[in-house]
């Protein structure tokens, strides 16, 4: 037993290692010294000195001791440090140590030893975003502050290696039978699902996956000689074409057996506030395999250590002989996660203001606030307003703004938002409704340990006799970063709330102009002359990377009117309307109540009309016919136009082999209508119309 004197001793050990044949153009690693039990329990780690000398500490357990000295490069892991210390040829010294008596040992690593710390380095490189928003108006914000673990999942090799052989049986027949399988992701990791332009309605929806499955299998096609193999080759021979091929067998293992992935930690790191991540680990000096790397993604919320990025099944989600240093893009799905720093760099001149976007949609994209051809507008002004997709905006319309962070110091510090009907005097002031719905801006910080979300008030604010304005945002918080909670990732990219909904009605549909003008500490209009400060809009559409800028008073531009910025947006509000008439054969249409139309010849045309309309003709349209389980016979879209539309098809097409059968008519109407960050899908209409075709009866004889 140990005495009292003993107990809370340490093993000391002084460490110097020499580092054999160095030339002058070597890039020395950096050598850390580390202590183990004869377990492999670590005990001690230090960074070698100048003077290439450590001291190593363990507690003493009162009896002589065995150690594991080894020399090698950092890890940056906390578990398994001594498999990977091994994996990466670190150099290794085991001794006994009595206790009470302080120990030197002197290791010499060689050259071709040292050399191996160097080689097989590979860093993982990425990006961890919340996608917010929708379809084409989607954001991609940036997760800060998460810790991203790396996993490299076992080379393809040995998965084939290790596989039983009933496995091994089945993917002979496999490769005979050229099976369907269902093609995996790539990358693992694509983001969100992209929305198609317009919505499937439900039933629509339900119709397509009956018809097509959940997705549309490939045919696998596989090659002769690998055919071959599998009919007549040795399980050895076989196994050695799985690995040649591996590319194409991923998505059979991935849906099949997924679970013949083992992973293994090789780094974890934390995201900055751009979401970014670097995580280096050793690949192996004379590991002949590309890295396989899983991620999994973990991050502080209210307390808890929460997990917000991990798929399943792994073998279905390793980004599969990843590129050392290029770029991943991990998408987490959990709607708690935290974003910070979504803004991204300005290019442009002096002291700048800028109209970023309305939501989502760059000025770039908006008809009379760009300089592209793509975005014209027409001669007679008719278009002015409209996306380049030529739809209009409403409800609750988000301008966003951006400021230089030396306005503040120069004295201008507020803004105004307001809005008026199009040609509206700029500086007729009393003509102008301001915009005085409350904006934040929320930043975290550190309370008794925990991450604490409090909230900037931007306005409104009274100066002097001035009410309604807003404090442009300084360049950082009081204290903390500006982050973005959870749910409030539009109010945090908001400037101002123009409440389309209630300030112009359906009926009041048209043109308005939106005006932003500055104000300086007491509350005084700034005179951009005078201060120096200008307008700018985006020149390209994308704001997720740096933002190349136009003058906002160029010519084709004109959007500076004196002091102030004033951009048209089209607003509408109006619901669409779809309504199918009851198809009709000649003179006779079928029956509202039960469907019925009965036709005499199979040469009898069919006609199918139906309004698709909107009252300015912002909408779109589709239409689908169907016979019994989704058969489609017939179908139509496109602009609403006039609103009238109609198809004919023969009785002969509609029915195909059948006598009589039974359809529905359906119809949607898309809205185009957009509020910067999602088209305003509740202005939609549909529409449904079902009837039957059936041979019509004799006429009676009396």
């Amino acid at each position: 037993m140990p005495s009292e004197k003993q107990r809370g001793a340490t093993h000391k050990l002084r460490v110097s290692v020499s580092l054999i044949d160095i030339r002058k153009d070597d890039n020395l690693p950096s050598v850390f010294a580390y202590l183990f039990s004869s377990s492999g329990d670590l005990l001690d780690r230090r960074p070698l000195e100048k003077d290439s000398r450590a001291q190593l500490e363990a507690p003493a357990v009162g009896e002589r001791r065995s150690f594991r000295v080894v020399i090698g490069p950092e890890t940056g892991a906390e578990t398994g440090v001594y498999a990977e210390l091994m994996r990466r040829g670190a150099v290794e010294q085991s001794l006994i140590h009595d206790l009470g008596k302080d120990k030197e040992l002197g290791i010499v690593v060689r050259r071709p030893d040292w050399l191996k710390w160097l080689l097989g380095w590979c860093c993982a490189k990425g990006r961890v975003l919340k996608r917010v928003g929708t379809g084409p108006n989607a954001v991609d914000l940036n997760v800060c502050g998460a810790t991203v673990e790396v996993y490299e999942v076992d080379p393809w090799w040995y998965i084939i290696e290790r596989i039983p052989g009933d496995i091994l049986k089945r993917l002979r027949e496999i490769v005979l039978e050229e099976v369907h399988v269902i093609p995996m992701p790539w990358p693992p990791d694509p983001g969100p699902e992209a929305w198609p332009p317009d919505p499937v309605p439900w039933m629509e929806d339900v119709l397509v996956k009956r018809r097509k499955g959940l997705s549309d299998p490939t045919r696998i096609v596989f090659s002769s000689e690998l055919k071959l193999i599998a009919r007549n080759g040795s399980d050895l021979a076989f196994k050695n074409s799985l690995t040649e091929n591996m590319e194409v067998f991923f998505p059979i293992f991935c849906w099949h057996w997924p679970w013949f992935v083992w992973k293994i930690k090789v780094c974890e790191t934390i995201t900055d506030c751009y979401g970014r991540f670097t995580c280096c680990f050793y690949n192996g000096w004379l590991n002949p395999d590309t890295p396989d790397l899983w991620f999994r993604v973990r991050q502080t919320i209210n307390g808890t250590d929460t997990v917000i990025y991990e798929k399943h099944p792994i073998a279905c989600n390793t980004f599969w002989n990843y590129a050392c240093g290029s770029e991943v893009k991990l998408y987490v799905s959990n709607p708690n996660a935290r974003t910070c720093c979504d803004e991204p760099p300005i290019d442009a001149d002096g002291d700048w203001v800028i109209l970023e976007a309305i939501g989502t949609i760059s000025p770039h994209a908006i008809r009379g606030t760009s300089l592209d051809p793509l975005t014209s507008v027409a001669i007679d002004g008719h278009d002015r307003g409209w996306t380049r997709g030529n739809g209009p905006f409403g409800g609750l319309i988000r301008p966003r703004l951006r400021f230089r962070d030396t306005l503040r110091s120069k004295g201008v510090l507020y803004y105004r938002v307001s809005w008026a009907p199009t040609g509206t005097d700029p500086a007729d002031l009393g003509a102008w409704q301001v915009l005085a719905t409350p904006v934040g801006r929320h930043y975290i910080h550190e309370v008794g340990g925990h991450p604490v979300y409090s909230t900037w008030n931007v306005g409104p604010k009274s100066v002097g006799t001035v009410t309604n304005l807003f404090e442009i945002p300084p360049s950082a918080p009081p204290v903390g970063d500006w982050a973005i909670p959870p749910g409030y990732e539009l109010d945090d990219l908001t400037s101002a709330y123009f409440n389309t909904y209630s300030l112009v009605p359906a009926a009041s549909a048209g043109k308005y102009d939106i005006k932003v003008e500055l104000f300086d500490t007491a509350g005084n209009m700034v005179n951009l002359a005078t201060k120096g400060v200008k307008w700018y809009v985006p020149s390209l559409d994308d704001l997720s990377g740096t933002i190349f800028t136009d003058d906002a008073s160029l010519p084709g531009l004109n959007l500076v009117h004196g002091n102030a910025f004033v951009m048209t947006l089209q607003v509408d509000n109006n619901f669409c309307t779809a309504v199918i008439a009851p198809p009709t054969i000649g003179a006779n249409g079928a029956n509202p109540d039960c469907g019925g139309l009965e036709y005499h010849a199979l040469t009898d045309s069919v006609l199918m009309a139906f309004e698709a309309s909107h009252p300015n003709q912002f909408a779109t349209y589709a239409f689908n016919v169907y016979r019994g389980h989704a058969n489609g016979v017939g179908s139509d879209s496109g602009p609403v136009g006039i609103g009238s539309h109609s198809i004919s098809s023969a009785v002969s097409d509609l029915l195909g082999t059948c006598q009589t059968a039974a359809f529905s008519e359906n119809l949607w109407v898309y809205a185009t209508a957009t509020d910067g960050w999602r088209r305003l899908w509740e202005y939609d209409r549909g529409d449904v119309f079902a009837f039957m075709l059936e041979p019509a009866k004799p006429t009676p004889t009396t």
